[in-house]
């Protein structure tokens, strides 16, 4: 009944009407025998692919320095989504769809069609989902079993109008088994030109409630609130990048600016929060890249991630030669691996050895974990 009463609130706020009774006042028998729902795509148990077939094969087939060829080609990362598609005995007036990551159906997104398919977008990737149908007559409402399906293992990408270079950091496994968090820590180019279409999904979507800006402060200039509005915290760091010169993460000078920002995300009442640098790939790599190995994400995910930002605008808009990036990315990888613990150390360790070598205490780095770390 907890489920019934939450569809049906979810229903009215739809315009959506529901009646539980079980009798079919139109046929003289019991609705709930009268009517069978089916789940005709995707089928119960398959894996549903959310990225567009370039992402895919990317993803799928990926070596380091594979982004190269994609550079400079525009924002191509769009995710396709899913469409849910069913089949009912009888015709009802509309139907209700929800889909949850929880098999009892909690925290359910609901859609209302009048068709016997809709479709549903930003889904988490490399998950389980399930998925219920509600359909709705004269005499009463049916509701089907729990269908189910999986998400393909792929970049999450996500779709903020008028930010460029834009997905989700979690998703991934760890190499102990785990698996990162995803809706919690967000990965962007330059804000600026979010439109109002935008801001609304940021805010009332994707939940942001910090965003992180490292860029310097020429180019942030005067502004003291994030673009998404001031319901969004603000915080500007300006932050290093690469190693080998006096803005690398290899500087001292520059190591404060990366506690500071390690911090932020030990904090549990930050999230969601959203970092960005100008082109979302270099300052704004960096961060990622200590995070993702500081849970345990393994080196080829943390590259494919980086190789990411070639399918994007922003992420290539300044013609730098990809080649050369991945070999700055590499030479940063390696300052950490060949610098920080023994050489039979995890990436892992390394990183937590690195962040605690400028600052990061052992507390935040277990708060960090305990954030973004499913079982």
């Amino acid at each position: 009944m907890k489920f019934r009463a939450f569809v049906l609130g979810m229903a009215m706020a739809l315009g959506g009407t529901f009646c539980f009774s079980a009798c079919d006042t139109e046929t003289g028998g019991n609705l709930y025998d009268s009517v069978n729902i089916r789940a005709v795509s995707p089928t119960v148990g398959s894996e549903v692919v959310l990225a567009n077939d370039e992402i895919l094969s990317f993803a799928r087939n990926y070596e380091k320095g594979n982004g190269i060829s994609e550079f400079g080609k525009g924002d191509r990362y769009k995710m396709k989504g899913v469409t849910l598609a069913f089949e009912a005995d009888k015709p009802a007036f509309h139907y209700n769809v929800c889909v949850s990551l929880y098999e009892d159906m909690s925290d359910a997104q609901v859609k209302t069609t009048l068709k016997t398919e809709v479709h549903f977008d930003d889904l988490f990737v490399n998950s389980t989902y399930y998925w219920q149908v509600y359909a709705t007559y004269v005499a009463g409402t049916v509701a089907s079993s729990v269908f189910s399906f999986t998400t393909a293992d792929t970049p999450r990408t996500i779709d903020i109008e008028g930010v460029s270079n834009t997905r989700d950091v979690g998703g991934k496994k760890t190499l102990d088994g785990k698996k990162v968090k995803q809706g919690l820590v967000y990965r962007a180019a330059i804000l600026d030109g979010v439109t109002d279409t935008g801001k609304q999904k940021a805010t009332d979507y994707y939940r942001i409630k910090t965003e992180i800006d490292f860029r310097r402060a020429n180019e942030v200039g005067s502004r003291t609130t994030s673009p998404f509005g001031e319901s969004v915290e603000f915080i500007h760091i300006s932050a290093p990048y690469y190693v080998g010169d006096s803005n690398g993460i290899d500087n001292p000078d520059n190591q404060d600016a990366i506690r500071r920002y390690i911090q932020v995300f030990a904090n549990a009442g930050k999230y969601p929060i959203m970092f960005h640098c100008s082109a979302g790939r270099d300052r704004t790599g960096m961060a990622a890249m200590l995070l993702q190995g500081l849970l345990g994400v393994s080196e080829k995910d943390i590259f494919l991630d980086y190789e990411t930002s070639f399918f994007s605008l922003r992420g290539c808009a300044d013609g730098a030669n990809p080649s050369l990036l991945i070999t700055f990315f590499t030479n940063t990888v390696n300052y950490i691996k060949n610098n920080f613990g023994e050489t039979q150390d995890t990436f892992q360790r390394k990183c937590e050895l690195y962040l605690l070598s400028i600052g990061v205490t052992e507390t935040e780095i277990s708060a960090i974990k305990n954030i973004l770390l499913e079982n």
